[in-house]
């Protein structure tokens, strides 16, 4: 959207229902033709045409929808279509689509489809299927892959998250005589912002909530004013809305999302942690050691880890696990990453590393790094991240997990905190099966650093157990 009084460019004569990839260097839009046909093409922010994919007969009442960087779908007379970005057909499953949701992964090949035979997720590689609850729909994909859906009930809604897009959960119903839609999720993937209104109301009742991903903390965003169709910016820092104007039509607003003083400063630590992250990710020494003070680099020079893939590998991908403010002044932050390392093109294991980053000079670098050993991949139930949560009176280290485990096996023996003198601290523990989550309330001391350790004592419910032991830093403040 161009600021006011910035130059508004035609992009693409006769073009309707744009759709920007995630790289947001292309977009994909219908181009409607004199004889009332449309060309699905795609276009560079210039309007430079980058090729015709697909023609249809009809005018379509639907954006394209892209899944990764390098396939899109579209529904042609009542079918599902996927191709890649040179036309070709991707999946030759026979999928019948009326209005319902359509969602593309931005991480990959998961395409999550309301169908008239029902809602599922379809895997372009396998062609494999998996079923989503009955009636779901609204699909919103993070950017760490997890799936987000609605599903309405008579009087209310309820919400599910299928991490990875496996296994949907339902995490949060709404108030009753509420009802749920145009989830969108926050940059960092930690929170959703999604429409509430009365059932059965207008639009111009909606308002905005947030909500935790693990499904707390449902609270307002703004006034109650209305707010519909939110879409976050990149950047976090703004919410794209609509609202009804003094004409009866529709305007687009935004809204600032006003974060204090640490917020803003823990966006701009993971910004130099995206930063240093692609650099790695691209094998770049050079940048990546730009986001290095001096006593990083003598960290990682002195094997505190390894800055970039031993011979062999790749490191693939990574997200952030755990964000901590390490000090009463916000300059200072523990970041937890997992960064993922392939061999031969395929993901075989993850490390973690705990990066400690310091403002210096208005900028964030990394001052330290500790990690793990390697965990091999698909050997039994993992820990996804953690958040360390100040309570009154108190704090809640909370854990989530990827699996289902056997709630027996979640106590205080074998998810604890434990001080510098490795004694672990007196902790109460309570697990939620369907949000994969334990929390621990616990006393910590302000400024204090603790190892939260998860054994090998926790198993899924097919009595499998972490391969490894799990250790991470917790910062008391």
């Amino acid at each position: 959207m161009s600021t006011s009084s910035a130059p508004i460019r035609l992009l693409v004569p006769g073009g309707t229902f744009p759709a920007a990839a995630p790289t947001g260097a292309v977009f994909a839009a219908w181009q409607v033709t004199s004889s009332n046909q449309a060309n699905l093409g795609i276009w560079d922010l210039q309007g430079n045409s980058q090729g015709t994919i697909a023609t249809l007969g009809t005018v379509p009442d639907r954006a394209p929808v892209w899944i990764g960087s390098d396939r899109i779908a579209y529904i042609n007379q009542g079918r599902l279509v996927t191709v890649d970005v040179r036309g070709g057909q991707v999946n030759g499953r026979a999928i019948r689509m009326q209005h319902g949701s359509l969602a593309g992964s931005t991480l990959g090949s998961l395409l999550a489809v309301e169908s008239v035979d029902g809602s599922t997720v379809m895997d372009l590689v396998s062609g494999s299927l998996s079923p989503l609850p009955a009636g779901a729909t609204g699909f919103a994909w993070s950017p760490k892959g997890d799936l987000a859906l609605v599903v309405p009930q008579p009087s209310g809604s309820y919400l599910y998250v299928a991490v990875g897009g496996k296994n949907a959960q339902r995490i949060a119903t709404s108030p009753t005589g509420q009802t749920w839609s145009d989830l969108n999720w926050a940059p960092d993937g930690a929170s959703l912002m999604l429409a509430s209104k009365p059932v059965g109301a207008s639009s111009s009742a909606s308002r905005l909530m947030l909500i935790n991903a693990g499904g707390s903390g449902l609270r307002d965003f703004g006034s109650q004013q209305e707010y519909s169709s939110p879409q976050w910016s990149s950047h976090g820092d703004l919410v794209l809305f609509t609202r009804q104007d003094e004409a009866g039509g529709r305007a687009f607003w935004t809204a600032s999302t006003a974060p204090s003083e640490s917020d803003a400063a823990s966006k701009q630590a993971l910004a130099e942690v995206e930063r240093f992250m692609q650099a790695r990710l691209n094998g770049d020494s050079v940048g990546a050691q730009e986001s290095l003070d001096a006593s990083g680099l003598s960290a990682y020079q002195g094997g505190g880890s390894a800055l970039l893939s031993p011979a062999g590998t790749r490191f693939e991908r990574y997200y952030p696990v755990t964000v901590q403010l390490t000090g009463s002044n916000p300059n200072r932050f523990l970041v937890g990453v997992r960064i993922f390392v392939s061999r031969a093109g395929v993901q075989r294991s993850f490390f973690e590393e705990q990066l400690t980053l310091v403002l210096k000079e208005q900028r964030y670098l990394v001052d330290a790094v500790t990690s793990t050993p390697a965990v091999t991949l698909g050997r039994g139930p993992t820990v996804l991240s953690y958040d360390v949560v100040p309570t009154s009176p108190g704090y809640q280290v909370r854990v989530h997990f990827d699996a289902d485990l056997r709630p027996e096996t979640v106590t205080t023996d074998t998810i604890e905190v434990k001080g510098a003198d490795g004694k672990a601290v007196r902790s109460q523990i309570a697990f939620d099966p369907e949000t994969h989550t334990a929390t621990l309330t616990l006393s910590l001391r302000s400024g204090s650093t603790y190892q939260l350790v998860v054994t090998t004592g926790v198993t899924d419910i097919n009595g499998v157990t972490l391969a490894e032991e799990y250790h991470a830093q917790v910062v008391g403040r």
